[in-house]
């Protein structure tokens, strides 16, 4: 207590503080539970906004979906159909058609190849190839919905929504794509629809949608075109239908529910999301008013208590200012000072008593404290000894470890937090490249990881690495080959002993690193040796057959095409006599090249003995294979092989097998193919041959 205040006074205020902040913690607690509680309440009315603003697009997308499977459905009773048949039963008109029929913004059909067939006035030309595009692979299949943002010339963003479908035929094989293209007409339309649906206490609200990148995709006409506040477009700061408040660029605070789809609609499809705005001062009057309520309530009992506490603090003061003057000259070190005895209230005649006794207690252990003082300080002077031996005990081991470290093999890294190396020893800066002094503190992902992933390695990032140790349930010794980057950005096969230990109260991983390039290298020599045809670099016998196996009971247990073609050159014996052996390996080379140059980059092609090929091709029927035979066949005989002696024309006879319920394993196909094979040399060679099924 400051000399200058009295007892009286200082209790006066002592008590008026805490009847004060007795009642400013009681208005500030229920002030703020009343206003959490309201403050929910307008949020869940916000989120039930959101949900019928994503209800509402999602229901227009769903009817968009819905007229595109009734124009699917025209097909399926229409027998085998093909691309030519749309004028036939009809496609070609509804489609051009399409922005009257089916409300879309543009409306196309195309072949399976993604080429555009017909379609309507606004939409692409004919021939116009949408094959290329991230949908239309899995359009053939089935329904599929997809969109990009594009930004207007006010800078607003603006949607580009595909439907798409196939057509299928009665024996359900699609034949063309129909897809609906909804772009900016649609999409201003739909966002007045949505803030049109927004309850009555919402109608001032903003509707924002956005996309799976957290991108807007549609936003009110009151929202700013400015970006987005960064901390809305995290991800995760919604968990399901949640609302926070936060400020925006405007320069106000705004109250923000975001939902996102969970039918799988195609809203879900496309990863949207529905967001609602409004602002705070708005949303949150009611519970502000009435929390400021709250706190006027609890000041005024706040001020009733002060002026009690300044009524009863004055019946206590006079007797305890003898025993305060006492008190005083015993803190000032007079332990001979006289305490008289004091009447009035018990408790002041107590303490009165309780201090002669003290002051007693006191003068004994005066003595007492001397003699525990120099006690403690011996055992100072003794502890900092012990401490002093221990650090050099420590620094002695510090030292060792280092020598250990330094003079090791193999490379030693030590990676601390945030990943950022804290050691790193001579051996791997043989390996890497980097001095020490250049890397300690530098990301580790600067040398484990890249772009690139071995084929036979486990996680080629760091954090990846670590993740897999602590799947694998081990400390240390957790070995793995992963891709290692040196100073000038050349990757490498590194193998990695990952441990974990802690340091000084710090966990850090220890990783024993080395080089393995040349252990992968003869590696790779090895698998290209047991697996390729040394001559023409082809698949070899044994390997061809292993990928055609695999290809083949895919086939069968999907219900998919699978072809096989057997290639044999004709008169190969009479280019080995006539011009050498060196041409006739020349010629097998030849035909090796055009068969690779023609076919698919997953055809696998082999090479099976002598001047006999092999060609394995998934998903395709008879007529195609024969197509590709036909074409392989005319590009051999029409490419001349040059060798020391003149240019040497080489024919090739082909036989063509495709796959039937007959074929239980896949020699049944090559028996048929061989015997087509025969069927061709036997007519004449130069000439492609179907097995019988």
């Amino acid at each position: 207590m400051p000399p200058h205040i009295g007892l009286r006074l200082y209790l006066a205020i002592t008590f008026a503080l805490f009847a004060i902040a007795i009642g400013i913690a009681f208005g500030i607690v229920g002030g703020r539970i009343v206003f959490a509680t309201l403050e929910q309440r307008i949020g869940a009315v916000l989120v039930r906004g959101a949900v019928e603003a994503l209800a509402t697009v999602d229901r227009e997308l769903r009817e968009r979906q819905d007229d595109l499977n009734n124009f699917a459905a025209m097909t399926r009773h229409s027998g085998s159909l093909g691309i030519a048949d749309l004028e036939w039963i009809g496609i070609d008109a509804l489609v051009r058609e399409s922005p009257r029929t089916f409300g879309c913004g543009w409306a196309a059909a195309t072949d399976l190849e993604g080429n555009v067939v017909v379609a309507s006035a606004a939409g692409p030309a004919r021939g116009t190839r949408l094959g290329g595009e991230s949908w239309f692979a899995k359009a053939r299949e089935g329904e599929v919905a997809a969109s990009q943002t594009a930004i207007d010339a006010d800078g607003r963003p603006t949607p580009r929504v595909v439907l798409a479908r196939p057509l299928l035929d009665s024996n359900q094989k699609p034949f063309s794509v129909v897809v609906c293209h909804l772009g900016g007409e649609w999409a201003a339309g739909l966002i007045q629809r949505v803030e049109a649906g927004l309850p009555g206490a919402q109608s001032s609200s903003d509707v924002i949608v956005l996309d799976a990148d957290s991108r807007p995709v549609m936003i009110s006409h009151r929202v700013p075109t400015a970006p987005l506040p960064v901390e809305i477009l995290k991800p995760g700061l919604f968990d399901d239908e949640r609302w926070i408040q936060t400020h925006w660029d405007e320069g106000a605070d705004f109250v923000v529910a975001e939902v996102a789809s969970k039918d799988g609609g195609p809203a879900a499809q496309l990863g949207w999301r529905a967001m609602v705005r409004r602002l705070a001062t708005d949303a949150m009057q009611p519970a502000t008013a009435l929390r400021n309520q709250v706190y006027l309530f609890s000041a005024a009992i706040a001020l009733v208590a002060a002026l009690l506490g300044l009524l009863v603090a004055g019946r206590i003061v006079i007797p305890l200012r003898g025993i305060a003057e006492a008190a005083q000259r015993i803190g000032a070190g007079e332990l001979g000072v006289h305490i008289p005895e004091f009447g009035g209230y018990r408790e002041v005649a107590t303490l009165s008593d309780s201090l002669r006794a003290m002051l007693a207690a006191l003068r004994g252990n005066e003595a007492r404290l001397a003699a525990l003082n120099e006690n403690l300080d011996q055992r100072v002077r003794q502890r900092t000894s012990e401490i002093a031996e221990a650090h050099e005990a420590l620094a002695r081991q510090e030292s060792r470890l280092r020598a250990v470290i330094e003079t090791a093999t193999d490379g030693v890294l030590i990676v601390g937090e945030g990943n950022r190396v804290e050691n790193f020893n001579p051996a791997c800066e043989a390996i890497f490249g980097w001095k020490a002094d250049e890397i300690v503190g530098r990301s580790v992902s600067e040398l484990i990881g890249g772009d690139i992933r071995l084929r036979r390695a486990g996680p080629h990032g760091f954090d990846e690495l670590v993740q897999s140790l602590l799947e694998s349930g081990e400390d240390r010794g957790h070995v793995r080959t992963v891709r290692g980057r040196r100073r000038e950005g050349e990757g490498f096969p590194l193998e990695v002993s990952l441990s974990r230990t802690v340091i000084q109260n710090v966990p850090v991983h220890i990783a024993i690193v080395r080089d393995v390039t040349e252990a992968v290298r003869a590696h790779d020599e090895l698998f290209a040796l047991a697996t390729k045809d040394s001559l023409t670099s082809l698949r070899n016998r044994r390997y061809f057959l292993e990928g055609a196996e695999t290809e083949f009971a895919r086939a069968r247990r999907h219900g998919r095409g699978f072809s096989l073609l057997l290639i044999d050159a004709d008169h190969f014996k009479t280019v080995n006599d006539t011009f050498g052996h060196d041409a006739g390996d020349r010629v097998l080379q030849n035909i090796a090249e055009v068969a690779l140059d023609s076919l698919r980059g997953f055809d696998l092609v082999g090479r099976l003995g002598g001047e006999e090929f092999a060609v394995a091709m998934p998903e395709v029927d008879l007529d195609t294979a024969l197509a590709v035979a036909e074409r392989l066949r005319q590009q051999i005989a029409e490419r001349a092989t040059e060798t020391d002696s003149g240019s040497v024309i080489v024919t090739v006879s082909i036989g063509v097998a495709a796959i039937s319920v007959e074929d239980s394993t896949l020699n049944q196909m090559l028996r048929r193919a061989d015997q087509a094979l025969y069927a061709a040399k036997d007519r004449g060679r130069n000439q492609v041959s179907v097995a019988e099924a």
